[in-house]
């Protein structure tokens, strides 16, 4: 029983880098920390979003399970509203905060064993921390799972293409049930996220 969570975040340990092919600063710049405040308590970092379009308009993603009704959130200090939530899809559409490169997001599912990489904010660290792993395959309900460690804070972090730097994939959860590091990271692929974010039209 041990072994079972200390192993995968051991792995995970023994896979962060301080260097992951595909990183870059202008990519960080759209990684940030989505923040929610309850009543006049002091803003708390809750989980990780990322800068896109929605309908032709700036927009941020993050998980779903990160955005509770009822709260309020917030991106770079600048105030955000949750748009459209599926939390089937565990999937969050925010407008608002500031501006930020929109990152692109691939059409199709990468290759198996395709090298990606991931940046988010374990535990609410406050500087990004940038993870390497691989496509390892879908789910037979079409989530992805990546060899990508992630940790708690990390929800709705982008999973981008190490060569092209297109976003293949978002981290929604992971396989430990404890809040550690863990060395395998699920969630929706590319082509959930583009029929969300663009109409069916614009996934294939």
């Amino acid at each position: 029983m041990v072994t079972r969570w200390w192993l995968p975040c051991l792995l995970a340990c023994l896979w962060l880098q301080p260097a992951v092919a595909g990183a870059s600063p202008d990519h960080l710049r759209s990684i940030r920390i989505l923040h929610w405040q309850h009543g006049d308590l002091q803003p708390h970092p809750a989980c990780t979003t990322w800068a896109t379009h929605y309908r032709d308009q700036p927009a941020w993603v993050t998980a779903a399970h990160c955005v509770p009704a009822g709260e309020t959130f917030s991106v770079s200090g600048v105030g955000v509203i949750a748009v459209r939530v599926d939390m089937a899809l565990d999937i969050a559409i925010l407008r608002g905060g500031p501006s930020a490169s929109p990152l692109f997001v691939a059409f199709g599912v990468p290759d198996l064993r395709r090298a990606v990489w991931s940046a988010g904010f374990p535990f609410g660290y406050p500087v990004p921390h940038i993870v390497g792993g691989l496509f390892s395959g879908l789910s037979h309900t079409g989530i992805g799972l990546w060899s990508v460690p992630s940790a708690p804070g990390m929800s709705g972090s982008p999973i981008l293409d190490a060569k092209d730097g297109a976003v293949v994939g978002m981290i929604t959860q992971n396989e430990c049930e404890l809040p550690i590091w863990c060395a395998f990271s699920l969630g929706p692929p590319a082509t959930t996220l583009r029929r969300l974010l663009f109409g069916p039209s614009e996934s294939r």
